[in-house]
């Protein structure tokens, strides 16, 4: 009998490399590109308005790190940046933090 390890790996990983998934792999994600997001803000405040908001929020420390993925968007490597679900569905929190404050009409304050 031989037996064969592949290691601890999402689906995404195992089919890129090894070619199969599994089923019920409990380290399965999904994962949200950054630039998903931008859409989803921009069709809700207009391309212009998020552009104002995320230097807005870009100005402070704390919103420079929230905005890093959307700044890395651009890059060839985004994918490794996005935002990953895992198999119970909750919204990361980083994300619920960034849309918030960008869709807040005042700045919220800094964590």
């Amino acid at each position: 009998e031989i037996f064969n390890t592949y290691g601890e790996h999402d689906n995404r990983t195992l089919l890129a490399h090894y070619g199969f998934t599994l089923a019920e792999n409990v380290l399965d994600t999904a994962h949200l590109p950054p630039s998903s997001i931008e859409e989803a803000l921009a069709s809700t405040l207009g391309a212009r308005e998020l552009r104002r908001r995320c230097r807005d929020l870009a100005r402070r420390r704390c919103g420079r790190r929230l905005l890093a993925p959307l700044r890395a968007s651009a890059f060839a490597f985004a994918f490794d940046f996005a935002y990953a679900f895992d198999r119970s569905g909750a919204v990361p929190p980083r994300i619920l933090l960034l849309v918030r404050a960008l869709l807040a009409e005042e700045a919220p304050p800094c964590w």
